[in-house]
């Protein structure tokens, strides 16, 4: 994330020196901090092209800023095209060269070396299967050109956030590109080993956030700022459950799985009834179709998708395969 050192703009001050003689030239490191607050204020309205803009200003002035190296690199990377990620990419990458010792960089090549690495997965499967056309080859080519490529990719992100969870374990972003890189690869059993490291440290998040919030006084900006920081973790902790859950499930390991379910639902009850879907289908597995009835009729209450929307579909057909095995018990 960019670094908020700089809140203010000194643009009277810059208007004042301006304005003082026809001979006068305006402050550089004035101007440069005028750039630099402009772009933080941008990026936090979410106005990436203008935040993108400043920091360019800014960067104009001091070319090494590498506060303003990264916004550029952030700010591509909120963006979101594939243009943008490899621009992004680029940026990290540089900023790694000149600072080899910055975290942040290394973080930012690992997160757009994944996605593009999805990018170019996904492209390979529109390939292979006559969505899109091969680039000036045939399909097999290109195909396995797109997934060398991929691979590349998740290797540039698995070696920088292999190597930031061993800098600091408690890394949560780490932690978790992890968990999603070794799941995306092949290693579920890899995957769990991370996504458990992920929930401990969630957990202590969690309940720090928790502590703090009891505190009697506080600012009430502060109180803003621990709420959402509370419900960010319990967000990333429900998905890091469910992920779990899923793995195991895959796995064979239903009891696993409805472990992992049952401590994502108690940490939300009410604002994700799939999580409910998802549980019927473990409680199925293991042979008990009444609880599967309940979470059903859960999911089907709760549920904001429409009737013809596939998983509520599923969850129906899932709720006469429920009422058929109740019957047939002794």
């Amino acid at each position: 994330m960019p670094s908020r050192r700089l809140r203010a703009l000194p643009l009277a001050a810059l208007l004042v020196a301006a304005c003082q003689s026809d001979k006068a030239k305006v402050d550089p490191e004035a101007l440069h901090d005028m750039h630099v607050g402009t772009a933080l204020a941008h990026y936090d309205l979410g106005d990436m092209p203008r935040a993108l803009d400043q920091a360019q200003r800014a960067l104009e002035i001091e070319p090494d800023d590498k506060a303003m190296l990264l916004l550029g690199g952030w700010c591509y990377m909120r963006m979101g095209s594939t243009q943008d990620l490899v621009q992004a990419q680029s940026i990290f990458l540089g900023v790694e060269k000149k600072f080899p010792d910055d975290l942040r960089a290394k973080l930012g090549t690992a997160k757009t070396s994944e996605r593009l690495a999805l990018i170019n997965e996904q492209t390979a499967k529109d390939v292979e299967s006559g969505k899109r056309l091969p680039v000036g080859a045939t399909v097999a080519d290109e195909v396995t050109r797109l997934r060398k490529e991929s691979k590349r990719l998740y290797g540039m992100a698995e070696d920088r956030y292999r190597m930031l969870v061993e800098t600091k374990s408690e890394n949560i972003e780490a932690l978790n590109g992890m968990v999603r890189i070794t799941g995306l690869t092949g290693r579920p059993e890899e995957s769990l080993t991370y996504a458990g490291r992920l929930i401990e440290e969630l957990d202590k998040q969690r309940v720090f956030y928790a502590r703090q919030l009891e505190r009697r006084e506080m600012q009430p900006s502060e109180e803003q700022s621990y709420r959402k920081l509370e419900r960010d973790a319990t967000t990333l902790l429900i998905d890091t459950r469910e992920l779990a859950a899923n793995l195991h499930f895959d796995l064979g390991r239903p009891s696993l799985a409805l472990a992992h379910l049952d401590a994502a639902i108690e940490l939300d009850p009410k604002d994700r009834p799939d999580l409910y879907a998802q549980r019927a289908q473990v409680y199925m597995a293991l042979d008990s179709p009444a609880r599967a009835l309940e979470d059903l009729d859960l999911f089907i209450a709760r549920s904001t998708l429409p009737v013809e929307h596939p998983e509520v579909q599923k969850a129906w057909q899932m709720r006469r395969d429920a009422r058929t095995a109740l019957a047939l018990k002794p």
